[in-house]
C-alpha cells in the first residue's frame, strides 16, 4: 500500500507540474521480483541519449527513493544535462545504516546490475547521498575500487 501511495504522489507531482517531467524517463528496477520494498532502484534517464555519465544518489535512514523524486531537483537537472540517475534501496532496506558489509554488497550488486542494464561501462559517475546515505557513498567509495 505504501508503494502504491508513493508512486501516486510521483505521478501527481508528474501530472500537475509538466515542466519538471519532460526531460527524463523514470524506471524502476526490481532484483527480487517478490519483493518490492528492498534490493531495487530507480533509474532517471535523460530523454535525448547518448548518456554522458551516470551517478547513485542514496536516500536518508527510512527514506524510499521515490520521496528523493519529491525532495530534490538533482535527478531532473541532471537528466537535462545527460546524467543518468540511480536511487537505490539495497537488500538490507531502507532502515540500513549503510557502511555494514550487506549493504555494502548490495551496492557493489545495483552497482553492477546498473552499468550491464543500461550500458555505462566506462563512464564517469558521481556517488552521493543524503544523511546516513553520504555515508554510504563514502564507504562505498573507499572500497569498491
Amino acid at each position: 500500500m505504501k508503494r502504491v501511495i508513493s508512486i501516486a504522489i510521483v505521478f501527481l507531482v508528474c501530472f500537475f507540474d509538466k515542466n519538471n517531467c519532460v526531460a527524463q524517463n523514470i524506471q524502476t528496477i526490481y532484483l527480487n521480483q517478490k519483493d518490492s520494498l528492498s534490493n531495487f532502484y530507480i533509474i532517471v534517464s535523460p530523454e535525448k541519449l547518448p548518456i554522458k555519465s551516470f551517478m547513485f544518489l542514496i536516500p536518508s535512514f527510512n527514506e524510499a527513493p521515490q520521496n528523493v523524486l519529491l525532495q530534490t531537483d538533482i535527478p531532473k537537472i541532471a537528466a537535462k544535462k545527460g546524467i543518468l540517475t540511480i536511487i537505490p534501496t539495497f537488500k538490507t532496506g531502507s532502515e540500513s545504516l549503510g557502511i555494514d558489509n550487506a549493504t555494502q554488497n548490495s551496492f557493489k550488486e545495483i552497482f553492477t546490475d546498473a552499468v550491464k542494464l543500461k550500458n555505462l561501462s566506462g563512464l564517469k559517475f558521481y556517488l552521493g547521498g543524503f544523511s546516513i546515505g553520504g555515508s554510504s557513498a563514502i564507504k562505498f567509495a573507499e572500497n569498491a575500487f
